[in-house]
């Protein structure tokens, strides 16, 4: 029985040591890549053109906002309350 229960715990370290890997699988690409993956200058992919327009329905701004500062990463904006 005690064999049984080691096994178990092997597998299920196993298991969430898989599922934390997986999930911080952007964090290690942003790292070794260097670079910000969400703000970027290149052209849009034929995807997400077709995404786009859904995703911001309802979206009153187009563009990159010009008071963001991607290098950085602060806002150099008035705040509305």
């Amino acid at each position: 029985m005690a064999q049984l229960r080691n096994k178990n715990l092997i597998v299920g370290f196993a298991l969430v040591g898989f599922g934390l890997l997986g999930a911080s699988l952007p964090l290690i690409i942003r790292t070794v890549k260097g670079d910000n993956t969400v703000a970027t200058d290149k052209p849009l992919s034929g995807t997400a053109t077709m995404r786009g327009p859904y995703m911001n329905t309802g979206s009153r701004d187009v563009g990159p906002d010009i008071r963001y500062d991607v290098k950085t990463g602060t806002w150099h904006g008035k705040r509305n309350n």
